[in-house]
Parts: C-alpha cells; structure tokens; sequence
C-alpha cells in the first residue's frame, strides 16, 4: 500500500487523493493553518457486490426455465465484473462515516406450474458519494424474465428480450426448445450466469445455467453467480459454475429443484412435474458483499452475524451476509 504525502497550502484547503482502479490505499487531505487548519485522512475501499439469484420455474406437464444468478460487480485487485465488463473504482471515504449494505435474498422456486420469483438487489451506499446496486436474478417464468442475469422461460419461449441479463453484471438466459412435432420432446433454457450465457434447450435435454466468476476477495478463489438448469422431459440442465441449482424431474412424488447455493447468488434449478405429482423449483441462492479496506481505517460492522477480519495486503475484509453497517471511525 502506497502513502500519498499531503500538500499544505497556508489559508486554502488541497486535495491529494489518487485514484487507482482495482487497489485499496489511503491519502491525506489538509486544510490550511491561516483559515484554522483541520486534517482528516482519506482511505479507498474495493469491493465485491453480489445480488440474490432468481427462482426457477416449475413446469407442470411441461418443462420450466432455470433462474438467472444475482447481478454481479466487482473492484478488487483488477478482477472481472458480471457479463464480461472490467473491474470497476474503488470508493473513497473519510476517517468518518458509515457504508450501508442490503444483502438481496434469492427468489423462491415456483410451484405447481408457477414461475419462480425474481432475486432481491444487493446494495453498497456510502453516501452522498457512492451507491453500487448489483440488480436481483431473474425469475424463471412463462416468458422468462430480465435481471442481474435473465431468467429463462418455458419451452415456448424462444426468441424474447424478456430473458436478458443487465449490462455489465451478468448474461442472458438460453431459449426453449419449442413446441415441435411428432414427440413435442419440449425443453426449457438454462438461467443466464454472471459470466456466461444460459444454454439453449435441445430436444429433450434442459439447458444448463451459465457459468459464473471467481473472485480472491475472500483470500481464496471462489466463484459466485451461476444460472439454474432449465428441465426437460428427459434430460435435465446442470445449474452453472458458481452456485446455481440444476433441473429435476417430478414423476409421481414431490420433488423439487436445485436450490442456488446460499450467498453465492446462484439461480434456482427448474423443476419438471408431471401434473399430479406435486412439487417446486429451486429456490434462488442470497446474495453477499465484500468490503476490503486499509488495515489503518478504524472500522466496525453490525449486526454480529457480519463479520470483520485481517486480511492480506495490510487490509481487512469486512464480510455481509445479512443487511447491516460499516461504521468508520
């Protein structure tokens, strides 16, 4: 981490803040002694910003689309965001003040041939400087539905802008198979991941759920945002890299869809049941953030099921699995 010495400028306030894309530091702001000068120092924060990833749906007599993952964004260490943008800025913030974070939960699974529900946004505000929303998963449904990343539709959906992902967070979701003739094998798409695009269903095998990112924030490499498996009447889709939930057929029991792995924002697995037999889809996987600061920030987070820990490079991570606070100062 690099020091960044201060101007003094007798009777003016200076600024020596650098910004530097993708890496934590911290700077010195001074005012002057002729105006009564008064010092406060300036830190970056870098981050990783995961919504929930969306339901999938649950077909009934016919094959359901898989939830698309939770949005994606990301600013540590120059690493990627969500649908193959770059890293974004750091946030600047003062010895004084507080991040709010909302942690978005995952979208429940369909029942009963109903779509699955979309994924709840994930937010880091440090106001009045900052917001960053990672927007909710979205929904498997009749027509599939937009989000983070989209969510797919049921087999007739083939060719719609229902299921895009949002720009610079994840992908699109793949395409039904469509209502075909002799067999009407029909076959849903995968959910749309963070990185990669849901797959499109074949004649009687779901997609499966595009893949998601990895990330070393956590000081380990884990990858989050993977889009749940769309289902078929004979094969299945495999829910993506990085926590989204694979496909399921129900034949005369209740079953259930791959659930998204929980704060990894994977999308729900869909869930194919023959009328009858009752059953859901996977439900969304919640979302997480990550906050890495400089070791020298005086910082605390709440509630206590968040948690704040050393972390390599002279920083310290501040981990949210549930809404809470970063406090500075």
């Amino acid at each position: 981490m690099k020091k960044i010495e201060p101007t003094l400028t007798a009777g003016k306030n200076t600024k020596n803040i650098t910004r530097r894309k993708g890496k934590t530091g911290f700077g010195t702001n001074i005012l002057g002694f002729g105006s009564g000068g008064v010092s406060f120092t300036a830190f970056q924060a870098t981050y990783l910003v995961v919504a929930g990833g969306g339901g999938g749906m649950c077909g009934q007599g016919a094959a359901g689309g898989g939830g698309g993952a939770g949005g994606y964004r990301a600013s540590f260490n120059c690493e990627a965001s969500g649908g193959g943008a770059s890293s974004e800025s750091a946030i600047e913030f003062a010895e004084a003040g507080a991040f709010t974070i909302t942690v978005g939960a995952g979208g429940d699974g369909g029942e009963s041939g109903g779509a699955g529900e979309q994924g709840g946004d994930s937010v880091l505000n440090y106001s009045p400087t900052a917001t960053i929303t990672s927007a909710g998963g979205g929904r498997g449904s009749p027509d599939g539905n937009p989000g983070g990343s989209g969510g797919a539709g049921n087999y007739n959906a083939q060719t719609s802008s229902n299921y895009e992902g949002t720009a610079n967070q994840g992908r699109d979701a793949g395409a039904g198979s469509g209502l075909t003739s002799p067999t009407f094998n029909v076959s849903s798409g995968g959910g749309g991941g963070a990185s990669g695009t849901g797959s499109n269903a074949g004649a009687g095998s779901g997609g499966a759920g595009g893949g998601g990112v990895a990330s070393t924030i956590s000081g380990t490499s884990v990858t989050r945002g993977g889009g749940g498996g769309g289902s078929s009447r004979n094969t299945q889709g495999s829910g993506g890299s990085g926590g989204g939930g694979g496909a399921t057929k129900t034949n005369t029991t209740p079953g259930s869809g791959g659930n998204g792995t929980v704060n990894t924002g994977g999308g729900g697995g869909s869930n194919n049941q023959n009328p009858g037999s009752g059953g859901a889809s996977g439900n969304g996987g919640s979302g997480v953030v990550f906050i890495r600061v400089p070791a020298c920030a005086a910082v605390s987070v709440a509630p206590g099921t968040n948690t704040l820990a050393s972390a390599p490079g002279c920083t310290q991570l501040a981990t949210f699995t549930v809404t809470g606070t970063l406090t500075v100062g």
